[in-house]
């Protein structure tokens, strides 16, 4: 297996701040709060005061975990800026870096009148500037914006007057739409921040510290193994509620850098592109459908992956009655916890000069803390069925019907995970490796329960070797035109970054997702993931798992029951 490999440039999320944030008016001065500049949210065309031909468009979204608001200033094709700003001791801290290598940082006490006044300061190469901005409502669609800087002799000047008014739709912004879900429900998301108390965490990386906007100088307040997890569900939303981005802006700053040129795009582009332009179908904490309890399925991601990159399928078997929980596993892919810390990837992967050797103990290793920290996440399911601080899961998990299921090294987790755990009812593999204790030199066991190993076209042979040693109702599926890619979503979202792209080469993504077309290549993973779990969690008959379906004629599927 092909490790995918991200390492996090720490000074990039630094850099990469920037900032317009307004807060609602009100007649008298106020307190500054974050939940009032939803008037901001959206699209607006802006166009500076005698400049008539600098145009630029400014888009604000609320961020998954609340901490932040996101925006981003994009002129044409080119992205100048990203917009990022909280609330803090009640004033509003704003941070910016433009594309002409200013870093700024101002803050303001909130509204006084229709006025929301910014103080601060402007770093450049050339020294520091004192700076302010007077942003001023004129209605429910149009504000002004007037930068000033302070001279030498203490005077102000203005040096941008912006005019900005919001695009009547969102058909005036561009953005990319994940495939609908097929099943019944619509869906929910949510993210859980759990400690397991019992096990010392042993990976140890950079930490950046939100807050203070700098690298932690302290360790994390515990040293026990820490998990961001993310979950979807069957929910009842109102359709035009706003739905959850696609990536969360930590994760997408920290990777900016190496995913962007993989997709083709600039790492400002990749940001904006993951975090604005493709929508996903989720709503945030939308309530549960009905009043069902619902099977449970684990998902473990690839090496360095996100498990925002498997979303469509997480999407679809939600959309069909299940929980998803997915499991990000901390120290190989960055995420953001919920005090403001981003942990980063640890050195330990990186393996620039490792051997081979190496290599394999590092990634069985982790295979290990995976499986461990699955087994610690049943844990905490069966605690929130009982209460869930959420209000969303309590009494509604069906927790004797448990499926698992991970891509590559996560499936390698998958397999590990089942020999570990009875919890665990069945599993697919999907394009796995040879990582774990299951394929370590002289282990001859098996694996007697129900898993199905979902390769690429011409896989290697550990992937059959594995398929041999598994016991009764087993299956072995190979999707023909596919790649170890193909099974995230990589190829879906690929038409949003070739909208930015500023290269006619076809970019590493193109290259990797394989021939089949993105959309049949997804339909038929989920079509024969969502038949897998529906007859060995919920007892149903599924005949695509009996013989080569004619209506996937791409699949070669073999089994023994």
């Amino acid at each position: 297996m092909k490790a995918i490999r991200f390492f996090l440039l720490v000074v990039f999320l630094v850099l990469t701040f920037t900032l317009i944030n307004i807060s609602q008016a009100s007649n008298t001065p106020s307190k500054a709060n974050l939940s009032e500049v939803a008037f901001f949210k959206g699209s607006w065309e802006c166009r500076i005061q005698g400049s008539p031909n600098n145009v630029f468009r400014w888009s604000v979204a609320e961020g998954l975990n609340s901490l932040w608001l996101v925006g981003f200033v994009q002129v044409g094709q080119n992205k100048v800026s990203n917009d990022f700003w909280r609330l803090v001791n009640n004033k509003i801290e704003r941070y910016a870096f433009t594309g002409d290598g200013t870093f700024v940082k101002v803050e303001s006490s909130g509204w006084e009148s229709n006025k929301l006044r910014f103080f601060g300061s402007a770093n450049q190469l050339t020294g520091e500037l004192k700076v302010r901005q007077t942003i001023t409502r004129d209605n429910d669609t149009e504000f002004r914006a007037l930068w000033e800087k302070m001279g030498k002799d203490r005077s102000w000047s203005a040096f941008s007057d912006e005019r900005c008014t919001k695009l009547k739709s969102t058909s005036q912004a561009f953005t990319f739409q994940l495939p609908a879900p097929s099943g019944q429900y619509q869906v929910g998301t949510t993210i859980y921040h759990w400690v397991d108390d019992s096990r010392r965490e042993i990976y140890r990386a950079e930490i950046y510290d939100l807050q203070a906007q700098s690298l932690a100088t302290t360790p994390r307040p515990t040293d026990r193994r820490e998990l961001v997890v993310y979950v979807w569900y069957p929910a009842r939303t109102d359709r035009e509620a706003t739905t959850a981005p696609y990536i969360d802006e930590d994760f997408a700053l920290a990777t900016a850098e190496g995913m962007g040129s993989s997709f083709g795009v600039s790492s400002e582009q990749f940001v904006q592109v993951v975090t604005q332009t493709i929508q996903t179908n989720a709503v945030l904490k939308a309530k549960l459908a009905e009043t069902s309890r619902y099977p449970v399925v684990i998902f473990s991601p690839g090496f360095g992956a996100t498990p925002k990159f498997y979303t469509r399928q997480f999407e679809e078997l939600a959309s069909h009655g299940y929980v998803v929980v997915a499991i990000n596993p901390t120290y190989e892919a960055p995420v953001l916890f919920p005090d403001g810390q981003v942990i980063t990837q640890s050195s330990v992967f990186n393996f620039s000069s490792a051997n081979s050797e190496t290599e394999q103990q590092v990634f069985n290793q982790a295979v290990e803390i995976r499986a461990e920290d699955i087994n610690f996440v049943l844990n905490q399911l069966e605690r929130i069925n009982t209460k869930d601080p959420q209000e969303l899961l309590t009494k509604r998990l069906d927790l004797d019907q448990i499926g698992i299921f991970g891509h590559s090294l996560g499936g390698d987790t998958a397999t590990e995970a089942m020999r570990r755990d009875r919890r665990l009812k069945a599993g697919i593999n999907m394009d796995g490796g040879s990582y774990g204790s299951f394929y370590s030199s002289g282990n001859k066991d098996s694996l007697n329960c129900p898993l199905m190993v979902m390769s690429h076209d011409g896989a290697d042979e550990a992937l059959q070797t594995f398929y041999q040693r598994l016991g009764a109702n087993a299956y072995r599926l190979m999707i023909k035109g596919t790649k170890h890619t193909t099974f995230m979503d990589f190829g879906l979202i690929l038409p949003a970054f070739s909208a930015h792209s500023t290269t006619q080469e076809k970019s590493q993504i193109t290259q990797a997702i394989g021939s089949i077309e993105p959309k049949r290549a997804t339909q038929i993973i989920n079509a024969y993931t969502l038949a897998f779990f529906n007859k060995y969690l919920l007892g149903k008959d599924e005949s695509l798992l009996e013989r080569i379906s004619p209506d996937y004629p791409e699949v070669l599927i073999e089994s023994h029951l």
